[in-house]
């Protein structure tokens, strides 16, 4: 990251688009995942679908975080939920029927201005393993 115009501005995403179209995770109980990152961060793991409304970026997904050892990061489904920040109509069967990525979105370091507190804030995130648990 480097620091652009305006507060609270820096952001990115990776994007673990599938194979198919979609997919059906409504069966599924828990996605298992091995990550860690090369500074302790915070991650939200989001997933991709056709199936929500014009939501302006908000999807469903978990905060987690990033620490610089490997570590097992089991996400429940049950637990799916929009930001706080974002709420919108609630679609999550619709979306779990159709899934089409998982998508890994860390944050940048910030001051509490908004602005970085490290710049350049470069981020080595590391995902490995990822399960789909039924």
């Amino acid at each position: 990251y480097r620091n652009e115009k305006g507060t609270w501005s820096e952001w990115s995403n990776l994007i673990f688009q599938f194979n198919s179209l979609k997919a059906d995770l409504s069966a599924f109980t828990y996605i298992v995942l091995d990550m860690r990152c090369d500074s302790k961060r915070s991650i939200r793991i989001t997933v991709g679908s056709t199936s929500y409304p014009s939501t302006g970026g908000v999807l469903y997904g978990w905060d987690a975080s990033a620490e610089t050892v490997a570590r097992t990061v089991i996400l429940p489904v049950y637990k799916l939920s929009y930001p706080t920040w974002g709420y919108q109509d609630d679609v999550l069967d619709e979306v779990l029927k159709n899934v089409n990525s998982i998508i890994f979105e860390p944050f940048a370091r910030f001051d509490s201005s908004g602005e970085l507190s490290v710049d350049p804030d470069t981020c080595i995130l590391h995902i490995d393993n990822i399960r789909f648990i039924e």
